[in-house]
């Protein structure tokens, strides 16, 4: 588990290889973790928090995290939380909850987001919930770039910032949702954990 870590260097990859502003390939819980440097790959995926989460029959979760830094990515995927999710494997399970991004996410052959660039590629799992997308995401969706393979994806309860006012989009990211059981076993879910902070969302633990 990492948790309360706050990334500012700025990351730039040159080979085949992931990069995140946290970890470039999660496989276990990041928690409460922030991002707010520039995170760049030259060739393969790039994301705010982490390269790719839950991937190759592993387990990820991105649980409360913020990316505020400028994502992106000369080839494959680019997201503002993870680049790719729950991708390559049947077993694959990532889970996103309670995050947001407000950075620029660009490049990644249009496999970009403002939460995951690329969700269940080659089988595998994805299940986000309650997470807030503000940043420009030039040409592609707020919350999810590409979605293809075998496999599932929920996306629940996760909105733009055009989706509606500010103070309407807290209330709606508050509702509790009806998560699925690996992130019920974590404990670390909560249903009310936003809040309005200087004129824009935030989590409620933000200083």
């Amino acid at each position: 588990m990492i948790e309360n870590c706050t990334n500012n260097v700025n990351i730039i990859i040159t080979g085949e290889y992931y990069c995140g502003g946290i970890v470039a390939d999660n496989q276990g819980i990041i928690y409460r973790c922030i991002n707010n440097s520039g995170i760049s790959s030259k060739h393969q995926a790039a994301g705010g928090i982490a390269g790719e989460n839950g991937c190759g029959g592993a387990i990820g979760f991105i649980i409360e995290c913020i990316n505020n830094g400028k994502i992106s990515s000369d080839s494959w995927t680019a997201g503002g939380i993870t680049a790719t999710c729950g991708n390559f494997g049947t077993d694959a399970k990532s889970y996103i909850c309670n995050s947001y991004n407000t950075g620029t996410v660009s490049g990644g052959v249009n496999r970009r987001a403002g939460i995951a660039g690329q969700v269940k590629y080659k089988g595998g799992n994805t299940y986000i919930y309650n997470c807030y997308n503000r940043g420009d995401i030039i040409g592609c969706p707020d919350i999810i770039g590409y979605d293809g393979g075998a496999g599932s994806c929920i996306n629940l309860n996760s909105y733009g910032a055009s989706e509606a006012t500010i103070e309407k989009l807290v209330e709606k990211l508050n509702v509790e949702s009806d998560i699925e059981q690996g992130l019920k076993d974590t404990k670390l879910y909560r249903s009310n954990a936003w809040t309005l902070k200087d004129g824009q969302i935030a989590l409620d633990w933000e200083k």
